[in-house]
């Protein structure tokens, strides 16, 4: 599916910006008890680098229409000295049931500044359980209510605040004074939304998003692009 840019979506349904709003309910984004956590994997070394600790939970997202709930698969990344995180990247890992390694540039800012990092897996709508129905449940809400709640936008951005929330059970691993929210194409969608609709966020750093330019958009005078600039 071809994604529109959110606020375009928005003009199309007649929605002002202001009243756009009213899409998110932040309390109902903070609350933890309707994570519904499951611990697939406790805390535990990782087998790549002891001087990290991991844990693997799913926390439901949002009911995103009456029946159907968002479940998805979180990761939390931290240093294994114990002391609590202040700094937090809240980026993105596959729809996978299984502890992914960060990325290289992530692993840095853990290892060498004690960032920590919160994953959560994100696809495309048709690779999101339940598989094979939930974007078509989307579309047909989408159409029948006009409202912009339907749409990959709404729930990229919802998971990536939802992430956060669930960060936030884990107060002996993160306290978090400032947060970075970033990813790429559907990713950077999911992260400007965030960072637009929540203010739990301190800054966003959508890559190749389509609702917002970035600097790493241009491209040097050698013809080779900076959107690999994370």
């Amino acid at each position: 599916m071809r994604l529109l840019p959110f606020v375009i979506l928005l003009s199309l349904f007649g929605i002002s910006q202001s009243e756009s709003s009213d899409l998110f309910d932040h309390a109902a984004i903070c609350d933890m008890e309707s994570l519904e956590v499951e611990v697939l994997q406790e805390w535990s070394a990782s087998k790549k680098d002891p001087g990290i600790r991991q844990k693997l939970i799913e926390v439901t997202v949002c009911e995103w229409w009456p029946g159907q709930k968002v479940r998805l698969p979180v990761s939390f990344h931290v240093p294994a000295d114990g002391k609590p995180c202040r700094h937090v990247v809240v980026a993105n890992q596959p729809l996978t049931n299984r502890v992914p390694n960060p990325t290289a540039e992530l692993t840095r800012l853990l290892k060498e500044d004690s960032v920590g990092i919160v994953l959560i897996g994100m696809g495309t709508i048709d690779a999101m359980e339940p598989k094979g129905t939930l974007h078509n449940g989307m579309r047909e809400h989408l159409l029948k209510t006009k409202n912009p709640r339907y749409t990959p936008a709404w729930i990229w951005g919802m998971s990536q605040m939802r992430a956060l929330t669930s960060a936030l059970t884990e107060p002996e691993y993160f306290q978090p004074q400032k947060v970075l929210t970033t990813g790429g194409s559907k990713r950077g969608v999911a992260a400007a939304v965030a960072g637009i609709h929540d203010e739990r966020f301190s800054a966003i750093l959508p890559v190749v998003a389509p609702p917002m330019e970035t600097p790493a958009r241009r491209v040097t005078s050698s013809g080779q692009s900076l959107s690999s600039l994370r």
